[in-house]
């Protein structure tokens, strides 16, 4: 099974005084080389272009190269289909006085007809981009070859880089522009994660490169089916977060448990908290690190859970418990949920929830 979409998403920041012309794009061995190699590489059918909602037929690669010199600061699509939208394939690119967003997206039919070389074919555009805008930009942060709306099992907790594109397919990085960054903002460690990312071992199935001033490092090693995504994506982010190990994610702690929301949450007799929009109820118990619990209380509880409300008639979409400890709650985590009674949750010395068994898939 083929992903529904693969996108490219990379940004270059044009360096302060940069040579050429104004705007950039109107040099056409700019713009139009990434153009020429997006058609070359064969990514997807380029048949329809346009700046808003009507697009006009691409009569030749040549014309719409020359075109493209003429065009504002604005966006631009290139469609696989006429009437454009989110179906079909394209590539965007946003053009600024300072900057080019390139914004890549590859359809499931083009996934399939490309698997074997799709991977590839993005990173080599990529590169060729890189090389066109040398020594006049820089690639900024976070580039890489994504799967939207992918899960995939993510280490626990997880955590952010400031620069690096974590959970991807493939991650680019500019050493120049770090190099930059790094100055301004020292506290971010760049220079000492950049060292890292050269040299620490990769793991099997990776690979990392040095093309024209970019360090490519790929987590995918054939095709992007479904599952081979999920394990690359879970492979990426679980190696930054070993190898460089970058702040934790915000709503975590460095036990890898997540901060229950309560906005909208009031108080509601019997229940301790309650959100009357969702239909979720929170009842907190005193119960002892040991995790034992009075039964009676236990099943009455789970009577509530079942019935799907309250006594007074108060619906429950959804039922659980406050303990006092980390401990408790997970010594009685295994014992509610049995009897339909989740989340169970624990609160801390400042009063924030905290859920040690967060939805979602997690590295054992």
């Amino acid at each position: 099974m083929w992903p529904s979409q693969l996108l490219l998403d990379v940004n270059w920041e044009f360096r302060d005084g940069a040579p050429g012309p104004n705007p950039w794009w109107k040099d056409r061995s700019t713009l139009g080389t990434i153009i020429r190699s997006a058609s070359e590489l064969d990514l997807f059918p380029m048949r329809w272009v346009g700046s808003g909602r009507k697009l006009a037929e691409i009569k030749s690669l040549d014309a719409l190269i020359e075109d493209s010199t003429s065009w504002q600061d604005r966006s631009y699509m290139l469609h696989s289909r006429k009437q454009g939208g989110l179906e079909g394939s394209s590539l965007e690119l946003s053009l600024r006085e300072g900057l080019l967003r390139l914004y890549l997206t590859i359809s499931d039919e083009d996934v399939a007809r490309r698997k074997d070389s799709l991977c590839d074919g993005m990173i080599e555009l990529v590169v060729r981009s890189h090389r066109a805008l040398a020594k006049r930009a820089m690639l900024a942060e976070m580039a890489g070859i994504r799967v939207p709306e992918l899960e995939y099992p993510r280490p626990r907790p997880p955590r952010e880089h400031p620069t690096f594109a974590m959970g991807v397919l493939a991650t680019f990085i500019d050493p120049a522009h770090l190099a930059l960054r790094d100055e301004k903002f020292p506290e971010e460690h760049l220079a000492r994660d950049l060292a890292k990312v050269r040299k620490a071992r990769l793991p099997e199935g990776a690979s990392r490169e040095e093309r024209d001033g970019l360090i490519v490092l790929r987590w995918l090693d054939g095709p992007p089916d479904e599952d081979s995504a999920r394990r690359a994506c879970s492979l990426s982010e679980d190696w930054f977060a070993r190898t460089l190990d970058p702040p934790i994610a915000p709503q975590w702690n460095d036990l890898g448990d997540q901060e229950v929301d309560v906005a909208g949450f009031e108080s509601h007799p019997p229940l301790t908290l309650y959100d009357e929009a969702t239909e979720r109820g929170l009842k907190a118990l005193a119960v002892p690190r040991s995790g034992k619990a009075p039964r009676k209380e236990l099943d009455e509880l789970a009577r509530w859970a079942r019935a799907g409300k309250l006594p007074d008639g108060t619906p429950l979409a959804e039922l659980g418990v406050i303990l006092s400890s980390r401990e408790a709650a997970l010594a009685l985590h295994d014992r509610l949920t049995d009897l339909g009674v989740a989340p169970v949750v624990y609160t801390d010395k400042d009063g924030t929830l905290w859920d040690p068994f967060p939805p979602g898939e997690w590295i054992e």
